[in-house]
């Protein structure tokens, strides 16, 4: 939360001088974080999908089932229009044929059906394994998150008629300080540890996820304060670049995405925690 405050700060900061209001910004902030922790939950099951069945229950992503009940579909379907009619301006007309209704659409139907399901599970609870649900301080994956909450962001920004381009430069740097303050997260959890090794900086760990891997209280890599470091020197990288080197927008953005995808692919030779069959965490 800390870094998404101060991520969000920092672009509606630097966005004032280019006619990027406060309201805009802090509403794209806003509907890629809680896209954000939809996708990292959804990647999370995906990859670990042991981790939330139980035995002789029903997974509640089986819809073969059939269970679905219209009263949820009626309460949530209404969702995205309420949103987009509360956020719009007074002055924007209206337009039937549109890609913008046609969005809206798409989204109302994906609500709908969450909600019918949702609303049949809710009232048959004692039959799902809603294990998925429980513990939500833990089971999120980065990368399920970034690629939900990337998708959000543009289909916003597009609805809105600004520039996804001009957003997006704001949006490299303040990522960086996401993904820093999200590896404090880690460390403090003690997930995406790394390797066991005798190195003088080692992080010794006598308890925690590690310790049940090993088998034994174990000294690792302490890949999550490499990535916060690596991390938040991007940020100021970034920033000293789109601030005295960018001739166009999206520039930083793309720049950030080659920065932190070379660093992933370094530091994946420096993570221990096993398991990962999808996205890497």
């Amino acid at each position: 939360m800390l870094g998404f405050l101060l991520a969000t700060w920092v672009a509606v900061r630097r966005g004032a001088p280019q006619g990027l209001d406060a309201d805009f910004l802090l509403d794209v902030g806003i509907i890629t974080m809680i896209a954000g922790i939809v996708g990292a939950k959804i990647n999370y099951v995906l990859q670990y999908p042991q981790k939330v069945s139980e035995t002789d229950k029903t997974s509640v992503f089986d819809f073969s089932d059939g269970g679905f009940n219209p009263l949820g579909g009626l309460i949530l379907g209404a969702i995205p229009y309420l949103v987009w009619f509360l956020r719009s301006r007074k002055e924007e007309k209206i337009r039937l044929y549109s890609w913008q209704n046609f969005v809206l659409l798409v989204l109302t139907v994906l609500f709908a059906v969450v909600g019918t399901r949702a609303w049949h599970i809710w009232q048959h609870h004692k039959d799902y394994a809603l294990q998925v649900f429980k513990g939500w301080q833990t089971g999120f994956v980065l990368y399920g998150g970034l690629l939900t909450a990337v998708a959000a962001g543009i289909l916003y920004v597009k609805m809105r008629g600004r520039s996804v381009a001009q957003v997006a430069e704001l949006a490299g740097p303040s990522v960086m300080i996401g993904i820093a303050f999200g590896r404090i997260g880690c460390l403090l959890n003690g997930c995406c540890f790394g390797k066991e090794t005798d190195v003088a900086w080692a992080l010794s760990c006598t308890s925690g996820p590690a310790v049940e891997q090993y088998g034994k209280a174990v000294s690792i890599h302490p890949t999550q304060i490499y990535e916060t470091l690596v991390t938040g020197a991007f940020f100021f990288l970034l920033s000293w670049y789109w601030k005295k080197m960018k001739k166009r927008d999206g520039e930083v953005m793309l720049l950030a995405a080659v920065l932190y995808g070379i660093w992933r692919f370094i530091v994946e030779f420096l993570r221990g925690d096993e398991g990962r069959t999808t996205f890497g965490a």
